[in-house]
């Protein structure tokens, strides 16, 4: 049933509910021009397939079969792992590394090729 639909069957009801459904239907409109209506599965950016969840500590899906700690209405559940404390780097390497590339999650740390010491 459409707004508008709501609209038409509710002639009786105030100005003001009229003028909020009418809103409403105006809304969705709206979202729908600025949204695309995908019909087929290769048009997702991402698709996530079931078989591709991880058999691994805090991940489950139904679909590998009912389980007694999680509910039959929950169909996935992927826990987040809290990011393991960096190391303390030794005294003796401290000079040695670059601590804003040390956090860089998508290279591997280096260490720097030289360092200059004050004798």
């Amino acid at each position: 049933m459409k707004t508008g639909d709501v609209l038409n069957n509710q002639q009786a009801h105030s100005p003001e509910t009229q003028k909020v459904v009418r809103l409403v239907d105006y809304l969705l409109r709206l979202a729908t021009l600025s949204t695309k209506l995908i019909r087929d599965i290769a048009e997702y950016e991402k698709v996530l397939w079931v078989s591709d969840v991880p058999h691994e500590w805090g991940c489950f899906t139904q679909a590998w079969g009912r389980d007694e700690e999680h509910e039959p209405d929950e169909w996935l559940e992927v826990q987040n792992r809290q990011e393991p404390e960096l190391p303390a780097i030794p005294p003796s390497c401290k000079d040695w590394v670059n601590l804003s590339a040390l956090r860089n999650k998508n290279d591997l740390p280096e260490l720097l090729p030289q360092i200059t010491r004050q004798i």
